[in-house]
């Protein structure tokens, strides 16, 4: 009964998550920007990697792009 009311601590801390408030404003505000030269329209990977080329964060996917994106209610059409 005592391992059911106490839980043993973790031994490896969680991971922070790559997306905080300051890389979630940098990624609605190149989903908001113009269109760079030769595209109709932004894609995720391509935010992905201008988040990435501006130096916000050493790597970030096109998952996390989408999951921010889709929390704000915000379309790439």
């Amino acid at each position: 009964m005592e391992r059911i009311l106490n839980r043993k601590k973790r031994e490896t801390p969680p991971v922070p998550p790559k997306v905080t408030g300051d890389v979630e404003a940098h990624i609605i505000a190149t989903a908001c920007s113009a269109v760079p030269n030769g595209a109709a329209h932004w894609t995720l990977q391509m935010i992905a990697n201008k988040i990435v080329l501006d130096g916000v964060v050493e790597s970030l996917g096109r998952e996390a792009v989408r999951r921010t994106l889709k929390k704000r209610n915000i379309s790439l059409t």
